[in-house]
């Protein structure tokens, strides 16, 4: 199956686009399935209401100028061989006072993090899709510090609800949930709703790491789908309250 795997930013304040957009090309991830970083090949720009508009042509600056304007549309990156590894930042730009306000979104497909696939192009191998898994969690972490999400939460999309028991749906937090999805991304406050800096870290994941920003990121196990190292209990069972 290849089904796309998401990462829901829960911020304040809009994220800083250009410095975002920046930092993946610094790492290594590119704007084009062909290697480049002049162009985007994959993107959308929106205006303030959320409508699609033209942009002149698809150079990186003059994309990413738009969407840091309205603070809205999606652009499409990609981080390894084969085409399939591409990982799509969507930026949602909210007015709204109501809470939760998704801010950023991260998606990517599950297909190349799947050991396997030799009717596929490519390599499937354990090392390639580990490497994979690395490259998804490093760009989230050095994302952090353009979005400064509140919360941050995961899951696979598929069904009618795909977000139903892991968005929260009010304040605090663990007690508006009913599920840990593969990765967590907490802020200090929310830490201390969660039972404190010493509880979460005790989680018993496969990777609970505090970041220098202060926030705390939890990944359940080594891979968002058919892992081969998982908790030794369950997530929910340790922080929700």
């Amino acid at each position: 199956m290849d089904e796309r795997y998401f990462i829901l930013f829960i911020a304040d304040e809009d994220p800083d686009v250009r410095s975002i957009v920046d930092r993946c090309i610094e790492m290594g991830l590119k704007t084009t399935s062909s290697g480049g970083t002049e162009r985007f090949e994959k993107y959308e720009a929106k205006d303030g209401s959320g409508s699609s508009i033209d942009v002149q042509n698809n150079e990186v600056e003059t994309v990413v100028d738009k969407i840091a304007k309205s603070k809205k549309g999606e652009l499409t990156f990609w981080y390894d061989e084969p085409q399939s590894t591409d990982l799509k930042l969507s930026f949602v730009g909210s007015k709204s006072s109501d809470w939760p306000t998704h801010r950023v979104m991260v998606s990517f497909r599950t297909l190349p993090l799947q050991v396997g696939n030799q009717s596929r192009a490519g390599d499937y191998s354990e090392a390639a899709v580990e490497s994979r898994v690395k490259t998804i969690i490093d760009v989230l972490v050095e994302i952090i510090p353009f979005v400064d999400p509140e919360y941050a939460y995961s899951t696979l999309w598929v069904g009618q609800n795909p977000v139903e028991g892991l968005q929260p749906t009010g304040k605090p937090i663990p007690k508006h949930i009913q599920e840990i999805g593969w990765l967590t991304i907490m802020s200090e406050s929310t830490v201390e709703d969660f039972g404190g800096f010493d509880h979460v870290l005790d989680t018993p994941a496969w990777c609970v790491q505090r970041l220098d920003t202060g926030h705390v990121m939890i990944v359940k196990s080594d891979r968002p789908v058919a892992p081969t190292k998982t908790p030794s209990a369950e997530l929910a069972d340790h922080l929700i309250k």
